[in-house]
């Protein structure tokens, strides 16, 4: 092709993607909605009551790696990735027969010191009775007395030996400390667990934890217990303000929210963005009926010399059934929306 043909071509074509975007007529395609089902809107000013969004970490409201205190092996992990697991619940547990001689052994040396102890309690009441009758010396009472004390300070001991072996045994068994999701399993049976070895990672995702940082001086309508708006992954939902604090150095504060999750329907580690409001402003909305898509991009139709265009707008928060925007219209500018027709939505 000679090199002037080709730069036509190239013109002709750049020319035709700047044209406006129009609606096929109904000739063209008979899917397309006709314009009498569109009635005209203008636009105008709305007041609005103002927001700042801000980008946030939305994570599980609670999450724990479990480990245990114990030195041995595991010999039953009984959760998988994933696995669902309620409060109480037994997760792995440690080899721990060593602990259970001992216990054995505390426990014979708890007997023998509260028989003795027994023994020099009612020693020291029959002495009391034969000092009062001048039948016994001062000097055997105080002796059976300090007999006693020792036999109860035994007792004491051994009964605390008893209690930190099975507080000891306890930590062989990891249980779930909260209801929530399995999601690691650090360990398998056989592997040898020192103090502080992780086992199990859960995560309570019936709440998400929603962490923000923010300009100290756009917390002045923000207090801990408010509800504000949030949005998880495109959907929007209401948070509330759980707690704020400075920064040491006196830079922005941290802000974090909970939103309710009972359903599990949001993900955690989903994009979300806080929205906390400021002073009310005005602004443009367009109902979301008016609303057309072609791909990431959404604008709405426009009357234009007969025909219908499609303008492309930049949009901002949700209200109620309609959009803000950001750009694309202006106050005055008339757009086509979907006439709601008696018995359909």
């Amino acid at each position: 092709m000679p090199r002037t043909s080709a730069v036509a071509v190239a013109v002709a074509l750049l020319a035709t993607s700047c044209q406006p975007s129009r609606e096929p007529t109904p000739d063209q395609d008979r899917h397309q909605p006709e314009r009498a089902t569109l009635q005209p809107q203008v636009m105008r000013d709305t007041i609005l009551d103002g927001a700042i969004q801000l980008p946030a970490l939305a994570t599980p409201w609670q999450q724990a790696t479990l480990a245990t205190r114990l030195l041995g092996t595991v010999t039953h992990v009984d959760v998988h990735v994933g696995d669902r697991v309620r409060s109480g619940q037994v997760l792995a547990t440690i080899d721990a027969r060593d602990l259970d001689a001992r216990a054995t052994q505390a426990d014979a040396a708890l007997a023998a010191a509260a028989a003795t102890r027994d023994e020099a309690r009612l020693a020291v009441t029959r002495l009391r009775a034969l000092v009062a009758d001048d039948a016994a010396p001062r000097a055997q009472l105080d002796a059976a007395d300090a007999a006693l004390a020792r036999a109860e300070g035994a007792h004491a001991s051994a009964l605390g030996t008893q209690r930190e072996l099975a507080a000891a045994r306890s930590y062989a068994t990891v249980r779930a400390p909260f209801t929530g999701i399995v999601v690691a399993r650090h360990v398998d049976p056989g592997a040898f667990a020192a103090p502080g070895t992780a086992l199990v990672s859960l995560a309570d995702d019936h709440a998400l934890r929603l962490t923000a940082r923010v300009a100290p001086s756009q917390l002045r309508t923000i207090a801990r217990g408010a509800t504000v708006k949030a949005e998880i992954d495109g959907t929007s939902v209401l948070a509330t303000i759980d707690g704020l604090a400075p920064a040491p150095d006196g830079g922005p504060w941290t802000i974090v929210a909970r939103v309710a999750n009972d359903d599990r329907a949001l993900p955690a580690g989903g994009t979300a963005r806080l929205h906390l409001p400021t002073a009310r402003v005005r602004a443009l909305v367009v109902p979301e009926r008016a609303l057309v898509r072609d791909g990431d991009l959404e604008g709405v139709r426009v009357p234009a010399a007969g025909a219908v265009e499609r303008r492309w707008l930049r949009l901002g928060l949700r209200v109620g059934e309609a959009r803000e925007v950001l750009g694309g219209l202006q106050a005055g500018d008339t757009i086509l929306v979907p006439r709601v027709l008696a018995g359909r939505p």
